[in-house]
């Protein structure tokens, strides 16, 4: 019975990234019926505060938000989602230790 169960177990291993990922997209489909369909002020703001309690980035959720025309399908949001981390990594990160206020402008 322990071979089996560790079979289980690993059949059914899910990465840390793949359940930040499963998160992020319950949150977006979340806000798109809070939001969009729904119309519902408080159930938005209280999504939106949860979107900040997870500290997941609100620019990757406005990018599935609005980069994304189907999100209650799983594979448009992970090519949307590819696409955004595929430009953010691109683009170098501003070091701003040492930087003024207005030294970077």
């Amino acid at each position: 019975m322990t071979l089996l169960n560790t079979l289980w177990t690993r059949l059914n291993y899910q990465s840390s990234t793949g359940r930040e990922r499963e998160r992020l997209f319950a949150l977006v489909q979340a806000l798109v019926k809070a939001q969009f369909q729904l119309a519902d002020a408080e159930l938005t703001r209280r999504t939106w505060q949860e979107v900040a309690d997870q500290n997941v980035s609100v620019e990757r959720v406005e990018h599935l938000l609005y980069c994304c025309c189907f999100q209650e399908d799983v594979q448009a949001l992970k090519d949307a989602d590819d696409e955004y981390l595929r430009r953010v990594a691109a683009v170098p990160s501003l070091d701003t230790h040492g930087i003024g206020v207005f030294e970077h402008c």
